[in-house]
């Protein structure tokens, strides 16, 4: 194996078909991330986006931190709302845009390890990942901690293919990335654990003097990144995170386990929310892009090598790990893995067209039957219903409830999410008309009593068969989508009083 790391990607010939090739994937990303942006509802976590968004500043800082969230992102999309206005469109075209401007980075980052065929192969995985698209769909700070992960990765990788150069730009990406991600996703923290791992393998391979020198560079950087970081990091100690785990991140099976993996990595599509697949649970593509990951880490040695290996494998397995202790493994907190995950395998397929030379005449076909093959795969997710109906419900209910009849909703979140949604379309529900708890179900009388269930999260939601014993048949269960119910009783219900 010939070592990537030990030498400079070679300059292409000429720059023109690179920048034109990149641009026409770039815009195949911003088209797969426009496309259907406000196809389907804001969901829970996006009302809370929207919520925090439309206040002042200082309360929008304060119920960020409340919780557990960094209020940077929310911060962004405030300034954008108040420009651009607060449909759901316009709530998600950060992340449009932060998704979008991932595939460059993408294919500087490969490039510099194995080439233009690599940074090519890896830009057009990045902009057509079902997991990529998924988050540059959604108003919340995933692509944006996806896009500043990967300029940190960019910068760390100049770092270790030059080893001992110090030079001051791939620090300040690597610095200004870590740092930005920090203060936008706690799960960050899994990326500034891998790139330690990478700056310890950089470190080894140095003699002395370029070891001190390193050590300064390093120390420095890390300082400057603690000083930006520390500050958030203490107003994150609110007990959010604690009071919803086993609730709203239930224990994970081994099977949601390879699902989430096989989302992330391998070109999966999950339903956003629940998790569950919209199609088979191993995708077509999924086993060609773990042989060319696996080949661009056994191609790659070196420090990059050790870098990107632990960027990817580092996040499922520290979160698996940490799952021993209390459910917290969620497939959208592998965000730190998957930039390294499509870098490797876009360094895999480079260095198959530049190794096996029967290929190289056929690497433009290649690529463009990657694209197509990739577009396929990604094709179901916009078919499928992504986020539960909660907009049909809210709108249905105007309609359902007369002066007379009682709301009694499944759960607390259920609820929440409604008043949202009806806050976000400018109403709001009667709050004398809505019942606290199945045991208040005798204040419904004289009206009718209208049930409402569904999913807000990751968690299952409510089963309307618990209710039945204590409410009785429905006179009708209306469906909105495949995860929210409204069922109506009617007042000759015995009810218990």
């Amino acid at each position: 194996m010939v070592s990537l790391a030990a030498r400079p990607a070679r300059a292409p010939p000429t720059v023109l078909p690179d920048v034109a090739a990149l641009a026409v994937v770039t815009l195949a990303a911003f088209w797969a991330r426009w496309h259907g942006i406000a196809a389907n509802p804001l969901w829970f976590d996006e009302l809370l986006t929207w919520r925090r968004a439309t206040q002042p500043p200082a309360d929008l800082i304060a119920d960020a931190f409340s919780g557990a969230h960094y209020p940077l992102y929310f911060l962004v999309v405030a300034g954008w709302v108040a420009a651009f206005g607060d449909a759901a469109a316009m709530l998600r075209a950060p992340s449009v845009l932060f998704g979008t401007l991932a595939v460059p980075v993408a294919f500087l980052v490969a490039r510099d390890l194995g080439g233009r065929w690599a940074g090519h192969a890896a830009a057009l995985l990045t902009a057509l990942a079902p997991f990529a698209v998924t988050y540059a769909q959604e108003a919340r700070p995933y692509a944006l901690a996806m896009l500043l992960v990967q300029i940190a990765l960019a910068g760390q990788v100049r770092l270790a293919l030059r080893p001992g150069r110090g030079e001051l730009g791939a620090w300040a990406a690597w610095v200004a990335g870590t740092a930005g991600a920090l203060i936008t996703l706690k799960g960050s923290v899994l990326w500034l654990l891998a790139s330690l791992v990478g700056f310890a393998a950089m470190r080894a391979g140095l003699g002395l003097r370029a070891r001190a020198r390193f050590d300064r560079a390093a120390w420095t950087a890390v300082g400057a990144v603690a000083l930006v970081w520390l500050p958030w990091l203490a107003g994150m100690a609110g007990p959010f995170a604690t009071r919803v785990a086993g609730y709203w991140v239930p224990a994970p099976s081994l099977v949601e386990v390879a699902r989430g993996v096989g989302f992330a990595y391998l070109l999966g599509r999950l339903d956003p929310v629940a998790f569950h697949p919209f199609a088979e649970p191993i995708a077509p593509l999924g086993p060609v892009v773990l042989i060319l990951a696996v080949a661009g880490a056994l191609v790659l040695r070196g420090s990059a090598g050790v870098l990107l290996v632990a960027a990817a494998l580092l996040p499922p397995v520290l979160l698996l790990a940490a799952g021993l202790i209390t459910p917290v493994f969620v497939p959208r907190y592998l965000f730190t893995g998957v930039p390294a995950a499509l870098v490797l395998a876009g360094v895999g397929a480079g260095a198959l067209f530049d190794r096996v030379r029967a290929v190289r005449p056929a690497a433009p076909a290649l690529a463009g039957a990657l694209a197509l093959a990739a577009g396929l795969q990604l094709a179901p997710y916009y078919a499928a219903e992504r986020k539960p109906r909660w907009d049909l419900a809210a709108q249905a209910l105007e309609h359902l409830v007369g002066p007379e009849d009682r709301l009694l909703f499944g759960d607390g979140l259920s609820r929440l999410t409604v008043e949202l949604m009806l806050a976000h379309q400018g109403r709001t529900l009667d709050p004398a008309q809505v019942l606290p708890a199945p045991e208040a179900v005798a204040e419904a009388m004289p009206g009718r009593l209208l049930v409402v269930i569904g999913r807000s999260g990751q968690h299952d939601p409510p089963d309307l068969a618990n209710l039945l014993p204590i409410l009785g048949d429905p006179a009708f269960a209306l469906p909105f989508g495949r995860q929210v119910w409204i069922a109506a009783f009617e007042p000759s219900v015995d009810r218990p009083g």
